[in-house]
């Protein structure tokens, strides 16, 4: 079976990858140092729009430390779809700061700026509640729904 692999200037090493399931966010892996800048009181991790760490109050990024799902401290109601984007969205990153030198995706402002949850139910409805306005098919979500599950496909067949 032939591998692929980066050039030799582009391969990257870290220190550790973790992943974890449970129903509790176990940050006490985290340095000290590190839980006292980006863990808060919910305990999750403060992210800025890439998911890299970046602590509110004063700026600090750590441009090589990402965090996603239930970790991340979002205005969002966890799910297991926001928890699949948002790793997609890290990797992605990742991936385009090693070859690129550059960030390439960010969270969805206006996804995120809204009180709202979104829930895909059978193969064609899409229910959302935007502010306590319930909407079946609201086609700026069934839009995003389909270019989501497109690049998903995509993704597996090229």
């Amino acid at each position: 079976m032939e591998t692929w692999s980066p050039p030799r200037e582009k391969q990257s090493s870290q220190d550790s990858t973790t992943g974890a399931i449970g129903h509790r966010n176990n940050t006490q892996i985290l340095l000290d140092e590190l839980q006292k800048k980006f863990v808060n009181h919910r305990n999750n991790l403060w992210v800025n729009d890439h998911l890299q760490l970046k602590n509110p109050q004063t700026n600090e990024t750590l441009p090589n430390f990402y965090a996603a799902g239930d970790l991340a401290e979002l205005p969002v109601i966890k799910s297991a779809g926001w928890a699949n984007f948002m790793g997609t969205l890290a990797s992605t990153n990742v991936i385009s700061s090693l070859f690129e030198d550059k960030l390439v995706q960010s969270l969805p402002q206006d996804l995120l700026s809204k009180n709202h949850m979104i829930v895909i139910a059978g193969d064609e409805d899409v229910i959302s509640e935007i502010n306590g306005e319930v909407v079946l098919n609201l086609p700026y979500y069934v839009d995003q729904y389909k270019s989501y599950c497109m690049e998903k496909v995509l993704s597996i067949y090229t």
